[in-house]
């Protein structure tokens, strides 16, 4: 939404606002043309959806009230099942698909984003799914014949869902790898409901991507690793780029077709993270507001963002000046790699 790097807006921690005033990519889709819709279903710990100027805002509940109005609805039986059937509301507390409840409908959710669009305009929608890191356990029917045998002979209990866990893997002992499946759950659904809403036959324009990629293990001493500078990214119905070259999510107007294809941002890979006793630091001296918004001591963040490193594991743009990268807590350069030691490229 910035098009920044993180050394440039500063935002690297949960619950942190975004830069005042409306953000750089929804005013390169104004100037196109495009009318913008915030489709954000889960706001615990990021309030983009709310804060960044869409011009239609069909997200979740900010921060704590997320929680909480899942919380209430996941408490009564009537509740879930009724709400679905009624139609959204701006002036609803939640949306009536919400994510975390346990009648969260992920179809549902990916086909609004896909057709939230109005006759006689284009409609720039930004949406972020959280499928992933909210407890959503598969329904019997999603499962195969296989995988329902697994869990119905597994021991009771030993079916856990990991998902809010930042770093999530599967574990061998698991009866139903259940982050593997549902990240393929999310992958079939969006194909299907593209397929089912005739979106690239409109003329839509896709453009899928990850907001991180593996996390397990990483810490300031491992970020600088090959496996963490890869996210799954897709288009539909937009021009094709060179797949060889890196590309950063920084030059996302160019990506959404917003501006110039030619740009090409510094690819750099940045990370800070406090320790674990700063965390409770943090909770402490937190203050939470009524809206939901969650706000954390900046002195304390401003001590993390110091330490804040960066790594260019691939070659800078032409004409960028760019040859190497000082981490902001060391004097030691981080030094490129050659072309010919790029990892390879999947896509």
């Amino acid at each position: 939404m910035t098009m920044q790097p993180v050394r440039d807006h500063g935002v690297f921690h949960a619950f942190q606002p975004l830069p005042s005033g409306d953000a750089p990519l929804l005013r390169l889709a104004r100037q196109a043309g495009y009318r913008s819709v915030a489709v954000f279903p889960d706001q615990t710990t990021c309030a983009i959806g709310s804060e960044a100027g869409f011009d239609e805002d069909r997200s979740g509940p900010v921060g704590w009230r997320q929680l909480a109005t899942a919380t209430v609805q996941n408490s009564s039986v009537l509740l879930p099942l009724v709400r679905p059937l009624l139609p959204w509301s701006a002036w609803s507390a939640a949306p009536p698909n919400q994510a975390g409840t346990f009648t969260y409908d992920l179809q549902r959710e990916i086909r609004e984003i896909l057709t939230n669009g109005r006759a006689g305009r284009p409609t720039f929608v930004a949406a972020h799914l959280t499928y992933l890191h909210i407890a959503t356990y598969p329904r019997l029917v999603d499962l195969s014949w296989a995988e329902r045998l697994a869990v119905a002979s597994a021991p009771a209990g030993s079916v856990r869902d990991r998902s809010f866990d930042w770093d999530d893997v599967d574990q061998p002992e698991d009866a139903l790898p259940l982050r593997r499946w549902k990240v393929a759950r999310v992958q079939s659904v969006l194909a299907g409901a593209v397929d089912a809403t005739g979106f690239v036959e409109r003329g839509g324009k896709l453009l899928v991507f990850s907001d991180h990629g593996d996390r397990v293990g990483l810490t300031p001493q491992t970020f600088t690793d090959a496996k963490y500078h890869h996210v799954v990214m897709a288009t539909l119905g937009l021009p094709e780029r060179a797949v060889e070259r890196p590309t950063s999510l920084i030059d996302i107007a160019a990506l959404a077709g917003f501006a110039p294809p030619d740009l090409a941002a510094d690819p750099v890979v940045e990370f800070a993270i406090g320790p674990p006793e700063l965390w409770i630091k943090l909770a402490e001296t937190s203050r939470i507001h009524w809206s939901g918004e969650v706000d954390l001591d900046a002195q304390l963040l401003g001590g993390i963002f110091r330490h804040l490193r960066a790594h260019r594991p691939w070659a800078a743009p032409p004409g960028s000046g760019v040859a190497r990268v000082t981490n902001r807590d060391s004097r030691t350069p981080t030094q490129l790699q050659t072309p010919e030691a790029l990892p390879e490229v999947h896509r």
